[in-house]
């Protein structure tokens, strides 16, 4: 097998995504947090059940944030590299000009 230079895909979307994951990690690390810190500080009226209830509620939905962001960033990630990976150089096996390429022969006892 040989290399065929200069011949390489141009990048594409997936570099796009791959430089805007640390912003997502980020984000999806500093969303829920957030929401876990408002819900701890922040003095709620009511019932202790109730506020025991609510924020029992928000760690819940914090927490499956953090997790479903996160796996879809590693999702992608793994896709993103992927197609980079699969866009590397291409190489030509057995690459050899056919003598009839352009005017294919015909053979009319084997036509349908």
């Amino acid at each position: 097998m040989r290399k065929l230079h200069n011949n390489h895909h141009a990048p594409g979307l997936e570099w796009k995504v791959l430089r805007k994951m640390p912003l997502l990690l980020a984000a999806s690390i500093f969303i829920p947090g957030l929401m876990l810190l408002i819900s701890h500080v922040y003095p709620f009226q009511g019932l202790a059940d109730d506020i025991v209830r609510l924020r029992v509620g928000i760690d819940f939905i914090a927490i499956s944030i953090f997790f479903t962001a996160i796996s879809f960033l590693i999702a992608t990630g793994i896709l993103c590299f992927t197609i980079h990976l699969m866009k590397g150089p291409a190489y030509v096996a057995d690459a050899y000009p056919l003598n009839d390429a352009d005017e294919p022969d015909f053979d009319e006892t084997k036509a349908p």
